[in-house]
């Protein structure tokens, strides 16, 4: 989660909006989503960020700094605890990552409910 919100902190330009939500569905299962307003990628952007050191922006002019191992660890990560990551994008409009967990992987004993909770957070204009 903590990459998924750095990312679109990250690119999400001033003035932008970065939604956080959570919901328990009625298997279970948990979902968390992080959405922003940023740069937004195209489906061949999203197979290049998802490989290990893959860069969208490549070359000595890349205004965007990191290794390209976020997102594939976050999504090794969610793949270790049976859960999946989905990445949905478009150009210039934002992009809105999804972890999905299996209720097996929620504590016992924690008493949830089913429903949603989200926070948004806009960036100040500079």
């Amino acid at each position: 989660m903590l990459n998924l919100l750095s990312n679109a902190v990250k690119f999400t330009q001033p003035g932008g909006s970065i939604v956080i939500a959570a919901r328990r569905g009625v298997s279970g299962d948990i979902a968390f989503e992080v959405r922003d307003t940023g740069l937004g990628m195209t489906g061949d952007e999203i197979k290049v960020a998802l490989l290990p050191f893959g860069q969208v922006e490549t070359g000595d002019a890349r205004r965007y700094q990191g290794t390209g191992l976020g997102l594939p660890l976050a999504q090794r990560l969610v793949e270790l605890h049976g859960g999946s990551l989905d990445i949905q994008s478009e150009k210039g409009l934002g992009t809105k990552a999804i972890v999905t967990l299996p209720a097996h992987r929620i504590a016992a004993g924690r008493a949830v409910a089913t429903g949603a909770i989200s926070a948004e957070l806009f960036l100040p204009q500079l």
